[in-house]
């Protein structure tokens, strides 16, 4: 008597019920996740034109030619982001493509005003969504020192990035042109004594770095780490071998 062949179907049937169970779950997320994936794809391909302009590894975007671009890159960075609110990166984007207004030529007064407060807002946006991000803090704090405020804002946003990015190159550099863009002896004191540390731990070779980039701003660093004011040159200075004193406005700088 030939043997007999068990069915598929009680085959299936024997099959354990954490198979099931795993599957049905597996089911479950993927429903979830795949419209999570389109919205991520449709925004970033929305959002691709206006991100070659950005930075993402210094949050900062380049200048844009006009206005009219600029604006149609803005479109852009809003349309991606109504579609993922959530998104830290998207923020930091539309923030860095506001603090590049600057640099446009066409644009009016009042709207410089407007985006130097709205790069603050989604800087503050993207730190809320992920408060662990030294980069995030670090584009924070710049919009503030753009905006001309050294408040209580622009002291956490550049404390929170001394402490979270220890060993970050692109977050010790910002730092560091921050205090040299405010201009001793008007830098704060936390970050002075930071800078003071920064030097005071490097080898030789980052402090030769450090001395070439504060010397760019006109900014000189003593064996100790500490900041002062570079003399300026009797013929660059004219008549009066005071000059004029250095800007500590942020509003005349880019940082």
């Amino acid at each position: 008597m030939p043997a007999r062949i068990p069915s598929q179907r009680s085959s299936v049937a024997k099959r354990p019920l954490f198979l099931w169970l795993l599957a049905g779950g597996v089911g479950l997320v993927s429903l979830w996740l795949l419209p999570h994936a389109w919205r991520q794809m449709t925004a970033d391909l929305i959002a691709a034109p206006a991100r070659v302009t950005i930075n993402p590894q210094a949050g900062q975007a380049q200048p844009v030619e006009n206005a009219q671009l600029w604006r149609a890159h803005r479109q852009r960075l809003e349309t991606a982001l109504e579609i993922q609110p959530d998104n830290a990166i998207a923020h930091a984007d539309l923030a860095a493509l506001h603090m590049a207004a600057v640099a446009v030529p066409d644009l009016s007064e009042d709207e410089l005003v407007e985006n130097r407060l709205a790069a603050i807002v989604h800087f503050r946006e993207a730190t809320h969504l992920r408060p662990a991000d030294p980069r995030l803090w670090l584009g924070l704090a710049r919009a503030y020192l753009m905006a001309g405020d050294l408040g209580a804002g622009f002291q956490e946003a550049w404390q929170r990035a001394a402490i979270l990015g220890p060993h970050e190159a692109v977050v010790h550099t910002g730092l560091f042109e921050m205090a040299l863009l405010i201009r001793p002896p008007a830098a704060l004191p936390a970050m002075a004594d930071w800078v003071h540390e920064l030097y005071e731990s490097a080898d030789e070779r980052k402090r030769a770095a450090m001395r070439r980039i504060a010397e760019s701003y006109e900014v000189a660093i003593d064996d100790e780490g500490r900041l002062s004011l570079m003399a300026v040159p009797e013929a660059e200075a004219g008549a009066d071998p005071a000059a004029a004193p250095a800007p500590d406005n942020a509003d005349s700088v880019t940082p």
